[in-house]
This record gives C-alpha cells, sequence and structure tokens, in this order.
C-alpha cells in the first residue's frame, strides 16, 4: 500500500509539473501573438512591453548591443516606420524550460512585404516571468 501510494503522489507531481509547464507556453506564445499584433498595427510603443522595462534588458543585432527599453524602441523607430514594417508572423518557435519562471525561447520571424520577397531571420530570446507576464531579458536577432 504505501509503495501504491509513493508512486500515486509521483505521478500527481509529474502531472502538476507538466501543467505548470504548459501554461507557461501558453503565457510565452501569448506575448508573441500579442508582439505580432502590434507590430501589424505599427504600434512599436506597445510592441517594446514584450521586453522588461529595465536598464539590463537588451537586444542583440547586426549593429551590437543595446540596451534599456527605450533604447530598444529608438532603434525600432530608427530602422522601421509605416513604409517598411511589413506584416509580422513569428513559425518555428521552440521553448526550453530552464527554470519554472525563466525559458529560452528560439524561433524565425518573418517579415511580409507587399510584391516584394519575405524577410525571414531567426531569433533567440531569454524570457523570464514577473508577477504574472512573461517578460524578455534578451533578444538576439539575425
Amino acid at each position: 500500500m504505501k509503495k501504491y501510494s509513493i508512486y500515486l503522489l509521483i505521478l500527481l507531481l509529474c502531472n502538476l509539473t507538466v501543467t505548470a509547464q504548459s501554461k507557461a507556453e501558453e503565457g510565452i506564445m501569448a506575448n508573441f501573438k500579442e508582439q505580432e499584433r502590434c507590430w501589424n498595427a505599427h504600434d512599436l510603443e506597445y510592441y517594446v512591453k514584450a521586453y522588461r522595462d529595465s536598464p539590463e534588458s537588451k537586444t542583440i543585432g547586426r549593429s551590437g548591443v543595446t540596451y534599456g527599453v527605450e533604447n530598444i524602441l529608438a532603434n525600432y523607430k530608427k530602422y522601421y516606420n509605416d513604409d517598411n514594417m511589413g506584416h509580422l508572423f513569428f513559425d518555428e518557435i521552440t521553448m526550453d524550460r530552464i527554470t519554472s519562471k525563466v525559458y529560452y525561447v528560439v524561433g524565425r520571424f518573418n517579415l511580409e512585404y507587399e510584391g516584394k520577397e519575405t524577410r525571414r531571420g531567426y531569433f533567440s530570446v531569454i524570457i523570464k516571468k514577473f508577477g504574472d507576464q512573461w517578460l524578455i531579458v534578451s533578444d538576439h536577432s539575425s
């Protein structure tokens, strides 16, 4: 009887872990979907709300490392405007759980332009849970 109780407890704990992980991944995907929506509405101010508002938050790209959400927003505004934003969607997303509050996410971004070839690239982000929000703390795109 004691043996079965231990097995039952292990199964229950495994189920809770899987459920928590699924819920976390749903929250992370919701963040990416919201980013797509904001970008496609040409709302860069809201788009960067997916990043933690901290001087340590960073993006890494061709031109180097940019720290802080205000600087990240300034870079987006420098390179993108209503004429060249295109239609954004993410795909090929995979998530690796580091801890219950930290994930490493890899995926592909796609910018579709009318009459032009789709621009694609890959990204990796570290996304952390702060309160009930999943926020990007590091973003490397190429």
